[in-house]
């Protein structure tokens, strides 16, 4: 497997030489740039060729020239735009909703564990959605579709690990239950909302629970 080439774009210059250091000890991640401003970060994506392009960008929201979430948006310009994780320290919903809208391939809070940052690159390069899993559940717990209100909360957890591409057998280790029972809970989910697959409960899960329209 190649190496997943990540660029890093903070205002702290700390929180850039932290990730830099610790991405720095996975065999399969490289970090081929770093930037404390989103406008600086264009500007070098713009000017790399095809053979230099990155994989994967990670992004703070609250900067001082540039937003995360403009910088996002100016990144579909690009003729190969980097898959983007947001690394935040906010996870209110309305922050977490956006950048998802925009079609952030991620949101991790900077308080997660170290792990969590490399599995949202590895998914995100896979071409998968990841969302830091108390805000996952924050989403299903805060979303207005009155369907939501029928889930339990366990039912809520499990949907909130759907979204992060767990499977029944993930799932059961994670709740500390029989992969059964996980896969009952799965199949119950999908009977009140309406959906036929997993697929479906994850991206309404990601979206903010939506509606049923998800295909």
């Amino acid at each position: 497997m190649s190496e997943i080439r990540v660029y890093l774009v903070d205002d702290h210059e700390i929180v850039r030489r932290g990730l830099s250091a610790f991405l720095g000890t996975a065999t399969d991640v490289v970090v081929v740039g770093e930037t404390g401003d989103a406008r600086e970060a264009l500007r070098d994506l713009h000017s790399l060729g095809a053979d230099e392009g990155v994989d994967v960008l990670l992004t703070d929201l609250m900067m001082p020239t540039l937003s995360g979430f403009d910088l996002i948006q100016q990144l579909t310009s690009l003729p190969h735009p980097p898959r983007v994780i947001v690394l935040s320290a906010y996870g209110d919903t309305d922050r977490v909703r956006r950048a998802l809208e925009l079609d952030a391939a991620g949101y991790v809070m900077k308080s997660a564990r170290p792990d969590s940052i490399l599995e949202a690159i590895r998914a995100a390069a896979q071409g998968r959605q990841y969302v830091d899993p108390e805000l996952a559940i924050q989403l299903a717990q805060t979303a207005v579709d009155p369907e939501v209100q029928a889930l339990t909360p366990r039912e809520r957890e499990v949907v909130a690990l759907v979204a992060r591409g767990r499977s029944n057998l993930d799932i059961a280790r994670e709740l500390f239950i029989s992969e059964r029972t996980a896969r009952t809970h799965v199949s119950h989910i999908l009977g009140k909302l309406g959906f036929e697959s997993r697929v479906q409960l994850a991206l309404w899960a990601l979206d903010g629970a939506p509606g049923r329209d998800a295909t």
